[in-house]
């Protein structure tokens, strides 16, 4: 029976033949430069780091590599080579490849924890690259990586990696229909994140006061005040008893609180979900966990379902709507307008696994300036209608996301 995928250019009809990724190439020197070796210099090294979290894919002279202030003799990376990541905390960036095209560089060398290889010249490097984002892979890698804490791949066991491989020509042709795919993503990428830093900057306008409203009469609206948060919020301490709720939450920094076992793909809560806070759609949870994006904690509010359940390790409250409106309430809390008082009532030097020390008395009683009801609308109508162009871009990128996805197990065997 011919072997070959389920989608495929009507020109081509050649079977597709196994080979080990050892017979289509050879594995070259890698150099194991830290980060402390980066700094001026005539070369460059790519760390696996970078390939974990900016240069997977197709590098050409243009990326922005990293030099090392390093002077020896190197054996350098050339077009079609391919570099693969072979250390990693997860198995989701081990093994993670980056191939060189149109590239004409000679002072850019594989740096440490890295895998280069070599293809011969009848493999398309891209070809094997994007071999390496499908779910044999993946399969493979899991199968293969070592360690425990620390993740390792090595060269004996990338070796065995079986490949289906198709003629040189159609290696090309499905190699040119992921590039293409590819940049059509990165354009939708850099839409969502224009979107996005448009929005940061008229954020910062709104909530600083230099852009202000007047009212339906041309008049301005009154001097902003400020309240403590126990002012213009109530706490919220219903507990889910009799399983009202068996959802249980956690924050997403996209789509806010959502449902745990989605966002983790497994449920880390408590069996007993009775001694959780149940919050309403509508209502605020506040997440002390430190993190480099959130250095004082994360605040978003329940969107997505009617109801949900809270470890009691979250401080949940509810907009006063006399005195505040939720959804300014929502984009203020996505500024760092709130984070000075914060730090003030944070106890220093007292985290306590990765939760920052704060009393709930205390988070109430910090001050937030907050203009009059009215202005509080204007506000959040010009930004809603910013986070809808965002969500529709965003929507735009999944689906691309979605398309190459199903290509790649149609077009791949």
């Amino acid at each position: 029976m011919m072997m070959q995928p389920i989608l495929r250019f009507p020109q081509f009809k050649g079977k597709w033949e196994t080979e080990r990724l050892n017979d289509l190439g050879s594995f070259r020197r890698n150099y194991s430069f830290s980060r402390s070796y980066e700094g001026k210099g005539n070369y460059k090294h790519l760390h696996y780091g970078d390939i974990h979290s900016k240069f997977a894919g197709i590098l050409d002279d243009e990326t922005p590599i990293p030099s090392i202030t390093v002077l020896q003799s190197f054996e350098v990376i050339m077009n079609n080579d391919l570099i693969f990541a072979d250390a990693s905390e997860d198995y989701k960036d081990l093994g993670k490849s980056a191939v060189f095209w149109n590239f004409t560089l000679d002072n850019v060398v594989a740096g440490l924890h890295t895998h280069l290889f070599r293809p011969s010249k009848s493999v398309d490097g891209r070809f094997l690259m994007y071999f390496t984002q499908t779910s044999k892979y993946f399969t493979f890698i899991r199968r293969v990586g070592t360690g425990i804490s620390v993740l390792g791949l090595s060269k004996t066991n990338l070796g065995l990696l079986e490949i289906n491989m198709p003629e040189y020509e159609e290696q090309q042709k499905i190699a040119d229909f992921f590039t293409l795919l590819d940049h059509r993503i990165e354009q939708q990428q850099e839409k969502v994140e224009a979107w996005r830093e448009y929005k940061i900057g008229v954020m910062q306008k709104l909530f600083s006061q230099e852009l202000r409203f007047k009212d339906e009469d041309g008049q301005e609206f009154p001097e902003w005040k400020k309240h403590h948060l126990s002012e213009i919020t109530d706490r919220v301490v219903r507990k889910n008893k009799g399983l009202q709720s068996i959802l249980p939450l956690t924050i997403s920094a996209q789509h806010g609180l959502i449902d745990q076992e989605k966002y983790f793909e497994k449920t880390v809560a408590s069996s007993n979900l009775e001694g959780y806070y149940l919050i309403n759609k509508g209502e605020f949870a506040y997440n002390k966990s430190y993190s480099n994006g959130y250095p004082f904690g994360a605040i978003k509010r329940l969107n997505n379902y009617e109801q949900g359940v809270l470890s009691t390790l979250y401080i949940c409250f509810q907009p006063n709507s006399d005195v505040v409106y939720g959804d300014y309430l929502e984009q203020y809390f996505e500024t760092s307008k709130w984070h000075k008082e914060i730090s003030m009532i944070s106890v220093e030097g007292a985290r306590n696994h990765g939760l920052l020390n704060i009393g709930v008395g205390d988070f109430f009683e910090t001050l937030h300036l907050l203009p009059s009801l009215n202005e509080q609308v204007k506000i959040s109508s010009i930004l809603k209608t910013i986070d809808e162009k965002i969500e529709l871009e965003f929507l735009r990128l999944e689906l691309l996301q979605d398309q190459k996805s199903g290509f790649m197990q149609q077009m791949f065997i």
